[in-house]
């Protein structure tokens, strides 16, 4: 049995859905491996071409089954309704920054860290709506470079996104800038190359050995007693992150 997960970004149990970009085949294959569901993510020829197939410019998922995406994505739409994903338009994006982010935000259990000037009102609306924490930052790619550690812990580069959580009495790990590929663009991010598959699995899109900052993000990782999955063997990859959708529940008599 399986359902929606509670909290974005954040499963509880094994999770058995979810969204990436389509074009990203071998990590489709390695997850469909892992026994997990992929929803592939057709590219948006509105966004910047290296963006265009990245999950988290197309989607936000507000939790509690609820979800935001671009408006005319139609089988994207489909798809998500079928799993039982309520869904509403987000404003139409634009080709160039900040126009193309106005879903680029990332849940943390109740706060909501994004640049509130740029994204999508209803995400802030909703976040107002559910008591949701709205924390501001200046990066308008926050959900690209935030990893989901726990519910009170991540991995960036961004110095400004490390020193607000941190004042918040987050567990933020700073890591060096660059060393995560993103063809178009001189590097990725940390967040678009990994995604939680469970509360204690996280998975990477390439070898973490790939990264200088390696045996820092692992013994992060291992300190929280959780295991590590790197989906190929090649570099990291910034693939617009792994959006875990839904989650494997036991069945209660």
């Amino acid at each position: 049995m399986k359902q929606w997960i509670e909290k974005s970004n954040l499963p509880l149990h094994e999770v058995t859905t979810c969204a990436i970009g389509a074009q990203y085949i071998e990590i489709i294959k390695a997850l469909t491996s892992l026994g997990i569901q992929v929803i592939p993510i057709k590219p948006d020829i509105r966004l910047p071409e290296p963006l265009q197939g990245h999950g988290d410019m197309q989607i936000c998922y507000l939790g509690q089954g609820k979800m935001l995406l671009l408006p005319g994505r139609e089988e994207l739409r489909e798809a998500l309704t079928g799993l039982g994903f309520l869904t509403e338009d987000s404003d139409p994006p634009g080709k160039y920054y900040p126009q193309d982010v106005k879903l680029n935000a990332v849940f943390l259990g109740k706060k909501c860290i994004c640049n509130s000037k740029i994204i999508d009102k209803k995400i802030t609306n909703h976040c107002r709506e559910q008591g949701i924490e709205i924390v501001e930052v200046s990066q308008g790619y926050s959900k690209c470079n935030l990893c989901v550690v726990d519910e009170r812990s991540g991995i960036t580069s961004d110095k400004g996104i490390e020193r607000v959580l941190s004042k918040l009495g987050l567990d933020i790990l700073l890591i060096s800038e660059g060393h995560i590929q993103l063809p178009g663009y001189p590097w990725g991010f940390i967040g678009g190359c990994s995604g939680l598959l469970g509360k204690n699995t996280i998975a990477f899109t390439g070898s973490l050995n790939s990264h200088p900052d390696a045996e820092k993000i692992k013994s992060f990782i291992h300190r929280r007693r959780m295991n590590i999955i790197e989906l190929t063997n090649g570099p990291l990859l910034d693939i617009g992150s792994i959006l875990p959708l839904e989650e494997k529940v036991e069945r209660t008599t």
